[in-house]
């Protein structure tokens, strides 16, 4: 063989081995582009469910804040409330004293009227009279004694209507000046009646509007709860997108996964338990156990942890591990609890290693089991 073709065949081979060499590093980049941008907008929607949190948590501070408030002013305007039913009762008793006044005012008036036209009768009656003079006294009289006996008994009528109408003044006096004071009385009350009804007024107006930045927390709320749970399922769904080509390669060459059981606790139950109710708690029993059964997959897979824990908490795997619902679950349903127990005991259902929510419009693999779509 000549120098000459082993040089040109050198160089074919060169040729041949630039040219593979240029579609693997196309590939790896087409492949690192892809993978960017995906991770770039997974970070993003994270980045907007991580501040529609935030936002979530401070409105339920301000919430919780402002029912507090309410609380108190709910509290002060039960005490205005009482007070203002003593000073009411107190009005009416004050005005039941002034009624009674009043009426005895009324009767020692008519008392001294009487007394006063008994008085002008029988001076009339002595001085008036044609039939009895002063002189018909004088000479009927036996002696000077009989005189002034009877001029004695005249004068003691006269002193007696006069005691009689001094003391009924006086008493009217008394009973004026007392109705003065009950009216006083009746004044500060309806002034102090005045300051609680408009205390009171204050704090209703107060109270409305607590009351509607309460509403507003809560529409906010109601609101901030939505967007999250539509940031969680825009999270699977940008995941989904960002493993699909992973899953693609992954898969090609994966064994088939054995019926190989979990050597598990109360703890990992519970765990198992839960991340299925966040999963699929409103799926069918059949997508619970295929979500179980991904989980006892990827532990028995070298691709993955070796524990349930491991497989759990692996970065940007499950959103609500990331979103920490799954941290608040409290005991999971009797059916959650059921599948999990099933799939750690070793009951596979599906040869899969991944699944997120299916879309048709983006998936055109895997197996489809009520809302998720399995690789």
């Amino acid at each position: 063989m000549s120098n000459k073709y082993i040089i040109i065949k050198n160089i074919n081979n060169y040729h041949i081995f630039i040219k593979y060499i240029s579609i693997g590093i196309l590939s790896f980049v087409i492949m690192l582009n892809f993978t960017s941008v995906s991770f770039i907008s997974y970070a993003d929607t994270q980045s907007d469910y991580d501040e529609n949190n935030r936002q979530l948590d401070n409105l339920k501070k301000e919430q919780a804040a402002l029912s507090s408030e309410l609380g108190e002013l709910n509290s002060q305007l039960e005490t205005f409330s009482g007070t203002l039913n003593l000073i009411t009762e107190r009005m009416a008793s004050k005005q039941q004293e002034i009624d009674i006044l009043n009426q005895d005012i009324s009767d020692m008036e008519n008392e001294k009227h009487k007394q006063y036209e008994a008085m002008k009768l029988r001076i009339q009656y002595m001085y008036e009279s044609n039939e009895y003079s002063f002189m018909d006294v004088l000479m009927d009289s036996a002696d000077m004694a009989e005189l002034l006996k009877k001029a004695d008994y005249a004068r003691q009528i006269s002193d007696y209507d006069r005691s009689m109408l001094s003391n009924l003044n006086e008493l009217i006096t008394t009973l004026n000046q007392n109705k003065i004071s009950l009216n006083n009385d009746m004044t500060e009350l309806v002034s102090l009646k005045q300051q609680a009804v408009s205390q009171s007024d204050n704090i209703k107006s107060l109270i409305a509007t607590k009351q509607s930045k309460i509403d507003a927390a809560s529409e906010g709320i109601k609101n901030a709860e939505a967007l999250a749970f539509e940031y969680e399922k825009k999270l699977e769904e940008e995941a989904a997108a960002r493993q699909l080509e992973e899953i693609k390669q992954l898969t090609k060459n994966d064994e088939v996964i054995n019926n190989t059981p979990v050597n598990y606790d109360t703890s990992d139950l519970a765990m198992m338990a839960a991340i299925i109710e966040c999963e699929a708690g409103n799926q069918s029993y059949e997508g619970k156990l295929a979500v179980g059964s991904v989980i006892v997959n990827r532990i028995n897979s070298p691709k993955f942890g070796n524990t349930l824990q491991a497989v759990l908490y692996a970065p940007s795997q499950f959103s609500p591990v990331a979103s920490g619902r799954f941290a608040i679950v409290r005991g999971a349903d009797a059916e959650c609890t059921k599948a999990a127990k099933e799939v750690l005991n070793g009951h596979i259902t599906i040869n899969a290693l991944y699944f997120h929510m299916y879309n048709s419009e983006v998936d055109n693999g895997g197996t489809v089991i009520g809302d998720h779509v399995f690789y």
